[in-house]
């Protein structure tokens, strides 16, 4: 596979290189606790609390007046947008050149075989 969504420069920005390279290059799913650590994520709930804990995020966003997170959020991104809309060009670029070389096909069958045994694995601790 190759990196998406902006996620060659975003991904070592939040959670350093090695940790990149492992979910990117090497499609290593992390569990909850490693995308914590990683930073990739800002809280981990327990699943018996998840939704109540989703449901007050909610509601504290929707607390908030909404131009004051619209123009906050425009103020932290917005001097990055002109270089990950580039930095997604060239994702889908690579991507499409992926898509046509052929050998994809066999990459993503690997890919989600595993994914399915990682998913028998966690059902089978449960």
């Amino acid at each position: 596979m190759t990196p998406e969504a902006c996620s060659s420069y975003t991904f070592p920005k939040i959670m350093g290189y090695a940790k990149a390279n492992e979910m990117l290059l090497f499609n290593r799913m992390f569990s909850a606790h490693e995308a914590y650590i990683a930073g990739l994520v800002t809280e981990v709930f327990p699943k018996e609390v998840f939704i109540a804990e989703v449901q007050k995020r909610v509601e504290e966003l929707i607390d908030n007046p909404i131009k004051s997170l619209v123009y906050g959020k425009q103020l932290i991104r917005g001097p990055e947008i002109p270089l990950l809309l580039k930095v997604n060009d060239q994702e889908l670029e690579r991507l499409d050149e992926r898509h046509q070389s052929g050998d994809m096909t066999l990459q993503r069958e690997k890919f989600f075989e595993a994914r399915k045994k990682i998913k028998e694995a966690r059902k089978a601790k449960l």
